[in-house]
């Protein structure tokens, strides 16, 4: 659990680091914006055999739905029936 958490936070950190968007139509027309972005990531854990692959991302994004619900932008993990922070 806790080296899925570690991978977890560094794909939220990675996804909330800004970007630039660029377009150009010539060199004095370019236009250039920054972009910040932000997940809520659902994790299940799972032996193998254990579940089927719909089972693990039912689990998965009821997890993903309750990050968003306690204010996105985190990992969440499924708990029997309710998902775990981190």
């Amino acid at each position: 659990m806790a080296q899925a958490a570690v991978v977890a936070e560094k794909i939220r950190l990675v996804l909330a680091a800004p970007y630039v968007l660029g377009m150009e139509h010539g060199v004095a027309d370019a236009l250039a914006l920054t972009h910040r972005c932000t997940a809520s990531i659902g994790v299940t854990l799972f032996v193998h055999g254990e579940a089927s692959q719909d089972d693990i991302l039912v689990r998965a994004d009821a997890a993903m739905y309750q990050a968003k619900e306690q204010g996105r932008n985190r990992v969440q993990f499924y708990a029997n029936r309710a998902a775990a922070p981190v």
